[in-house]
């Protein structure tokens, strides 16, 4: 039995299990389009007890985003692939959900979704419990590493109901007005100071406006487009204009990610650090570089994290150097290998897509924006499918062409938009260099290695 059916085992046996509003509710979801359309993007199969139950869900879901198809008996007999005997028994659920639909509404399905999410948080809260307790015994036994583990539980619990109560505020438009008006009024007065944190590519600061507070921005490109480098910039630019900033590396090393910062920073080929070929020269023009970046009061943290974290493991890192450091941004590279919140990792559409909706959670728990990066398939499309759009505030692409190795030129645009109309441009880019954005530090040195001067303040 994998990790995830034992889970999933093991939350059944609590106390917060209801099967008839598990079938209330999908009765709902597959009585009309409007529903589903409604309700996909803000529900998570995981939240079902029942394995008929989020099966059903996850392929009636799927049918609809890519055949824009509404599953009923017909469907449901094609797509299963199971033994007779246990297809009869998905069927006889099935027929529960179609009697129930007569009474379903749209108000009834949203009422019985926010119910389903309650029983899942009591079903997580008595698990974690159960955990913490037995580990307690355990370490009263002797064996203190248990208390280690009963530590990481109840992080992660809390970590885990915050995410899913994140967002949950309940305003009306008439009551805020006087002060919306005001705050609004001020804006007017004061835009600049209501821009989000800036990238440092002119053409993607014109149209974005800077990424804000609780935003999730994604890049989008194939392998090798140089998607870390343009992350690793945005936290350079960050860093040195706006605040502290934390960079966490899934896929690189912590030793191999400062190495490309001092690359970005000091604007010498990366070739030279990897190969170990620094002359004197290039050791005294990279010591002044570091010499005014250990000016800088803001901090450049890098989370070293394995493959196959989620989201809730990220969240607690930052929270707790939060303490320490007031980070203003959060930079993760890349999202296409970290796993669900349950340790779900693949490339399935499903689960990349309820990943990216766990960061959004992270990025609205934390207030702060956050960038990651995907990656496209062999096909040249997104590994999880276009629904992921539904998931981000910002998507931004980068695509190579046949002359982009001789003259750096990268393709950029836009696949997701928050309010502002998209365009594609063109940008030299100094992948080399680990550069896409041209800022040095002091006086480059004689080694052509070194972009152009210009000043900037830290």
């Amino acid at each position: 039995m994998s990790d995830d059916k034992l889970r999933r085992k093991k939350l059944r046996n609590t106390n917060f299990v209801k099967t008839d509003l598990e079938v209330e509710f999908l009765s709902g979801v597959f009585k009309s389009e409007t529903i589903l359309e409604n309700i996909y993007t803000k529900f998570d199969s995981k939240y079902l007890s029942g394995e008929k139950a989020k099966w059903i869900y996850d392929i009636g879901v799927e049918l609809y985003t890519t055949e824009d198809a509404l599953l009923d008996t017909k469907a449901l007999k094609n797509l299963s692939t199971m033994p007779k005997s246990k297809r009869k028994l998905y069927l006889t659920y099935w027929k529960k959900i179609k009697k129930a639909s007569k009474n379903a509404s749209l108000a009834s399905t949203i009422t019985s979704m926010e119910n389903l999410k309650e029983l899942y948080n009591g079903r997580i809260i008595q698990l974690s419990l159960k955990g913490v307790i037995g580990s307690l015994a355990k370490a009263e036994g002797g064996e203190f590493k248990e208390l280690a583990k009963a530590r990481n539980e109840i992080t992660m619990l809390g970590s885990e109901l915050e995410m899913a109560d994140v967002a949950t505020t309940v305003t009306s438009p008439m009551d805020e007005y006087d002060s919306w008006l005001k705050s609004y009024e001020y804006k007017q007065k004061n835009p600049d100071s209501f821009k989000g944190i800036l990238t440092g590519i002119r053409d993607i600061d014109r149209d974005m406006q800077g990424i804000r507070n609780s935003e999730l921005g994604l890049i989008l490109g194939e392998s090798g487009d140089g998607k870390s480098i343009l992350l690793l910039n945005f936290a350079i630019w960050c860093w040195i204009y706006y605040g502290s900033v934390a960079v966490v590396t899934i896929e690189m090393s912590e030793e191999e990610y400062r190495e490309r910062f001092y690359c970005a920073l000091s604007g010498i080929d990366y070739e030279r650090f990897r190969k170990l070929l620094l002359n004197k020269d290039e050791k005294a023009h990279l010591n002044r570089v570091m010499k005014k970046a250990k000016k800088n009061k803001n901090r450049f943290e890098i989370i070293d994290v394995p493959e196959g974290c989620s989201s809730n493991l990220i969240n607690g890192k930052i929270k707790k150097l939060r303490k320490k450091y007031n980070f203003v941004m959060v930079c993760i590279d890349y999202l296409n290998i970290m796993s669900t919140n349950d340790n779900r990792a693949s490339y399935e559409w499903t689960v990349q897509v309820e990943i990216a909706t766990e960061l959004k959670r992270m990025a609205r728990s934390l207030k702060l924006p956050v960038w990651s990066a995907i990656q496209k398939t062999d096909e040249g499309k997104v590994a999880f499918g276009k629904h992921i759009k539904d998931q981000i505030d910002i998507g931004l692409t980068m695509e190579t062409d046949e002359n982009t190795d001789d003259t750096g030129m990268m393709n950029f645009g836009f696949f997701k938009t928050r309010n502002f109309k998209p365009h594609t441009w063109q940008a030299e880019t100094f992948r080399e260099k680990m550069r896409f954005i041209q800022f040095t530090y002091v006086k480059r040195h004689k080694a052509k290695s070194i972009t152009k001067k210009r000043k900037i303040k830290t």
